[in-house]
């Protein structure tokens, strides 16, 4: 004898069995807020002219020697009224190596602190522009102005130096307190 079982019962009009009725879980309402935060950053100004006598023995010793590179040019550009130039090669070379010294005084950088050997083997490269360097340094702004814009990550603080020598890049917070 076979015994079928009874039909399941019939739920109301225009709705479907229990068995097939899809379940919707109402999720918790997420909300979104804004949070305004500010940030100070060195002045440009502030961290040219920050006094490097009173810095730690340690922060001197990792200083790169690219940003005394950048003062030296810095300050051929404002006494001559140009760069570096091949025509005039040697006398340039001549007051470069007497800018980097005078620079090195400005900041009462100990002689340990003063990388003449890296210094010194950098001098010629402010002679000529480097596409691989501006390739480098280039990138690293575009990358720095995606980033305050879309508001994702801190931006440097205030000095990317690129060492066309060994092909490294560094950031350096000059004038931050630590």
């Amino acid at each position: 004898m076979f015994v079928q079982p009874p039909p399941p019962p019939k739920s109301e009009v225009g709705e479907e069995p229990s068995a097939k009725r899809a379940k919707v879980e109402e999720a918790p309402e997420s909300t979104t807020a804004m949070v305004k935060k500010t940030m100070r950053f060195v002045p440009l100004q502030e961290s040219l002219s920050v006094d490097w006598s009173a810095a730690a023995a340690s922060r001197l010793r990792r200083m790169n020697p690219a940003f005394v590179l950048l003062h030296v040019l810095f300050e051929f550009q404002s006494r001559e009224g140009r760069s570096p130039s091949e025509e005039a090669r040697e006398d340039d070379l001549r007051l470069l190596r007497r800018l980097a010294a005078s620079v090195a005084d400005k900041f009462g950088l100990p002689e340990t602190a003063r990388s003449t050997q890296a210094v010194a083997a950098a001098l010629p490269l402010l002679f000529s522009e480097s596409g691989s360097v501006a390739a480098v340094v280039g990138g690293k702004l575009a990358q720095e102005v995606i980033k305050t814009i879309s508001n994702r990550d801190a931006p440097h603080l205030n000095f990317f130096l690129f060492n066309p020598l060994d092909g490294a890049g560094v950031v350096e917070a000059v004038g931050v307190q630590e």
